[in-house]
């Protein structure tokens, strides 16, 4: 159960993720099974890993942080407030650029504006949930330690 209501905007936005982040994976993913590029997708897939590990039983899609949700700090979460995100836009980026056409741009630079706006969801959810979290946000990077 959400504290928050879960609005259609959020549903969008999981859809639009994952159809984008579906397409550029399916068009490109026979390339990615050549040396070096399976391997630069699982080193981009590792923040996204740890953050799912760290969550746990709390892993969701929507922006909307459940009502037992708690505020990670430590781990991961100590170097960046969106792993798994990051994970997405690398991992995508790293298919993207196994087969570079106007087609698999779009779709990757249309991934990055869907979660640019979900994350930013997500953040004002946090920010109302947890008073600590405009702190944390201050101190953490978003998607890159120490940069963005």
């Amino acid at each position: 159960m959400s504290l928050f209501k879960i609005s259609a905007m959020s549903y969008i936005l999981v859809i639009l993720q994952i159809f984008f982040s579906g397409y550029i994976v399916l068009t490109n993913f026979r390339y990615a099974l050549n040396f070096p590029w399976y391997f630069l997708i699982i080193v981009s897939s590792i923040p996204g890993i740890a953050g799912m590990v760290q969550m746990k039983s709390k892993l969701r899609m929507l922006p909307e942080p459940a009502s037992d949700a708690v505020l990670l700090q430590d781990g991961i979460y100590k170097f960046i407030r969106h792993p798994m995100y990051l994970s997405v836009l690398l991992t995508t980026l790293v298919i993207t650029l196994l087969n570079i056409n106007l087609f698999e741009v779009t779709a990757w630079l249309f991934l990055l504006i869907t979660i640019i706006i979900k994350l930013n969801r997500e953040e004002s959810f946090l920010k109302e949930k947890f008073a600590e979290y405009t702190i944390y946000r201050n101190r953490t990077k978003a998607l890159i330690p120490f940069i963005i």
